[in-house]
């Protein structure tokens, strides 16, 4: 059993209360101090900062966090005034976050008050310190009652559950108005609450008491979670057998009952509007999206074929077709297509369904969305930058990209399995009625049950729409199944079983490597440039330019540059805009009129000489531009979706907005990077030298819904954005070489590249 069990001994308490402070210590540490870091508001906020009395929207959304919130006037004036505003609440949206704001604006008006400090502004550092005590609570039950009885599962408990929850990923939502913070806090402290309820002193009634007051916290953070209420009110009657006394067993069954009848009527006080949008989203960015046949899938789910327009656009687009809130599309649309009818679709395609669980296995990687920003304005750093302090976890998590559905159904199976054996081993043992061991297996099935429900129901309910946001209770809870794994592993490995264990660790280490492939593996023809062939052409700072061969088209061999060469803003200043306009200095990231586009194409081609020059090829590129300069496009019908996955970085490319535009030499866009580099399996991230830093640099590609935003690879080779005018992002140019040239010398490595020349046939020169 756990070290820190508080009802074994009379110290043992001490220890608990140990753990907890250094938990608070740690979160605290890592989330509080200088400068501040947070989430920014996705429009979110609105519906949670409304009802409290206080200004939403006030903020420019996406780029920044903010610490501070004004309060309205309604809310100001008294105490009884403050947690009681007289608002109405606009959007109809209810959540238990509601509580810990409640708390936190307590706190701040009274301390503020002591100090002789504005109250009238929130500090949202108030709410952050909140959940971090509510959460060390959940941290210390879970790591105290996780049964652990080796040193070495103890510490594997104690150190993972450190290093994975205390994640700046995980606790980033602390300071934002998400309700993904009290999902993290309440989630912990049901777990907690679990584990006590199962491995605890069975006459005590605290640990009831508590696993039903997290749970009904969990269940209302978001209405998404009201189906796992069922999950939860059944687990109660899992541990009748465990509680024999009256009062245990009245407190299982009014609880389990009262969990069932609040989650039924949870779900059923969720605002109409949320309702819709879900449900046009399930239906048209979820079984649409990427569909060959929309017209044929909309007769499937029985809806009129006339609306095939919208697949693939979501709830929020602008300049929508139609009415997606009106009677008429409620009748033709959502009163025809239930969630019943989607799910029984994607049971008649079931690659179908599979494809779309690869798409949310890879966007849960993310534990904390990967299009908002973390600081403030006055921080000194880009828009959109990220926090990275204490980011381990998340690091690693995301090395998983492209591979995490194969890990997910592993990891399930591994469970299922254990789960079954033992059920098993119990029916042929002679205490297989032992009550703890049932309530142990219900536990890991609750576990696994919930994982994954929340694995296949982002997608059903709600599409790809905001996908790395949606699956964060998934990765949650399936963070709690890799310690739970890894700390049952550890207390059953034996020392003969280590070396072996390490050797396996080793390996998958090396397999994850591999995955990555190398720049230069050559995949290509057999004669000629093949595919990943290394080509030396020009100079650069006394510097022998390197580039790897990344594709064959008709234009040439699509040569990339093995190295960012240099660090310039895509574009300095948007001349399209009055210079007193502060937008006007974030840049522009229209390609076709980038300072980045006439830097390579004059100053950086100076690096070659006039005959390297000539053996590359002009090529018309189309190129997407942003949808709030559609006079500007003349191709296409919608923005271009991103995603931060370079596989998925193409996405609706053939419809999005754009031109086609002549050049030399280009960065490549979305489509280039996600077919020629992440589709042959090789890491997006680049360096400035061999053994130099990695560094973001610049994709030819805009973000669809600003004026200055382009997209960037950062350092991990994952997609985000950036002002056109940053002067941190690097330049990785690339460019067509001409189908007619004659390798000369080399052997086409890193280490020896091929010099080329023009010349017909080509032909290899003997080594």
């Amino acid at each position: 059993m756990a070290s820190f069990d508080g009802e074994v001994s009379a110290l043992r308490p001490w220890r608990g209360l140990l753990v907890w402070s250094f938990f608070c210590f740690a979160l605290g540490a890592i989330l509080l101090p200088p400068p501040f870091v947070g989430l920014a508001d996705n429009s979110d906020f609105a519906r949670a900062v409304q009802p409290m009395g206080l200004v939403p929207g006030e903020h420019p959304r996406y780029v920044h966090a903010f610490r501070h919130f004004r309060l309205t006037e309604s809310a100001e004036g008294s105490f009884l005034r403050l947690l009681q505003p007289d608002v109405r609440n606009e959007l109809g949206y209810l959540s238990s976050q509601f509580l810990m704001t409640k708390a936190a604006l307590a706190l701040n008006d009274t301390i503020k008050r002591m100090m002789g400090w504005n109250a009238s502004l929130f500090d949202i550092r108030f709410l952050g310190v909140l959940y971090i005590v509510l959460y060390a609570v959940g941290l210390t039950l879970f790591v105290s009652k996780l049964e652990a009885k080796r040193t070495l599962a103890r510490g594997v408990a104690f150190a993972a559950t450190f290093v994975v929850f205390c994640d700046i990923g995980y606790l980033l939502y602390f300071h934002s108005f998400y309700g993904e913070a009290m999902i993290l806090a309440s989630l912990l402290l049901t777990a907690g609450s679990v584990l006590w309820c199962v491995y605890g002193e069975p006459t005590r009634k605290r640990a009831l008491l508590l696993y039903y007051a997290a749970s009904f916290l969990f269940v209302s953070a978001k209405v998404a979670n009201a189906p796992i209420g069922f999950l939860l009110a059944a687990f109660g009657f899992v541990l009748l057998p465990l509680r024999r006394d009256a009062a245990s067993r009245a407190i299982v069954i009014a609880g389990s009952a009262s969990l069932l009848v609040f989650s039924i009527a949870f779900y059923a006080s969720a605002p109409s509007w949320m309702k819709q949008v879900n449900q046009y989203q399930s239906i048209f960015f979820g079984v649409l999206k990427d569909s060959p046949s929309p017209a044929k899938d909309l007769e499937a789910l029985g809806i009129d074929p006339k609306y095939a327009a919208l697949a693939g656009t979501h709830g929020y687009m602008p300049g929508a077709a139609y009415d997606i809130y009106g009677e008429t599309f409620r009748e033709e649309v959502y009163d025809r297509a239930t969630y019943g009818d989607i799910l029984r679709f994607y049971a008649a395609h079931p690659e179908r369904f599979a494809e779309k669980l690869r798409i949310s296995a890879d966007a849960s990687v993310f534990l904390r969305p990967s299009y908002l920003g973390n600081y403030e304005p006055d921080a000194g750093r880009d828009r959109y930058s990220f926090a990275e302090r204490f980011s381990i976890w998340e690091g690693q998590r995301k090395r998983a990209a492209g591979f995490a559905f194969p890990i997910v159904l592993f990891v399930f199976a591994g469970y299922l399995a254990a789960i079954a054996r033992a059920w098993y081993r119990r029916a042929r043992s002679p205490d297989r009625r032992d009550p703890r061991s049932v309530a142990a297996a219900g536990a890991a099935l609750l576990l696994t049950a919930t994982a994954g429900m929340q694995f296949v129901v982002p997608v059903l309910g709600n599409g790809e729409a905001d996908l790395q946001k949606h699956m964060f209770l998934f990765a949650a809870c399936f963070d709690l199944m890799l310690i739970v794994g890894a700390v049952r592993l550890a207390d059953r490995i034996r020392a003969k079983h280590a070396t072996a264990a390490t050797a396996t660790a080793l390996l998958l280490v090396a397999a994850a490597q591999w995955t990555q492939g190398p720049e230069s593996a050559s995949v290509g023809a057999a004669s000629g440039l093949r595919v990943g062939d290394t080509v030396q052409l020009g100079r650069s700072e006394n510097k022998p330019l390197l580039w790897t061969v990344i594709a064959k088209e008709e234009t040439g061999y699509l040569l990339w540059s093995r190295f960012a060469i240099a660090a310039k803003p895509f574009d300095a200043k948007d001349e399209t805009l009055p210079a007193s306009e502060p937008s006007a200095s974030y840049g522009s990231n229209d390609w076709a009129t980038s300072d980045l586009r006439r830097w390579l194409n004059r100053e950086f081609l100076a690096n070659l000489s006039s005959e390297e020059r000539n053996l590359l090829n002009a090529a018309s590129l189309k190129t997407l531009g942003s949808s709030l300069r559609p006079e500007r496009l003349p191709i296409g019908d919608q923005p271009h979706y991103w995603s931060s996955l370079p596989r998925d970085a193409e996405q609706n490319y053939d419809r999005a907005y754009g031109r086609y535009a002549e050049d030399l030499v280009f960065p490549l866009d979305a489509q280039q990077l996600s077919r020629f580099v992440a589709g042959r399996g090789v890491s997006a991230a680049k360096k400035t030298t061999p053994r130099g830093e990695p560094t973001a640099y610049w994709v030819r590609t805009p973000y669809a819904g600003s004026a200055s935003m382009v997209r960037i690879v950062g350092e991990d080779g994952f997609v985000y954005h950036r002002d056109a005018a940053s002067v941190r992002i690097g330049v990785v140019p690339a460019a067509f070489l001409r189908a007619d040239v004659a390798i000369q010398v080399g052997s086409g490595t890193p280490e020896r590249p091929y010099r080329v020349a023009a010349a017909s046939p080509i032909a290899r020169v003997p080594q």
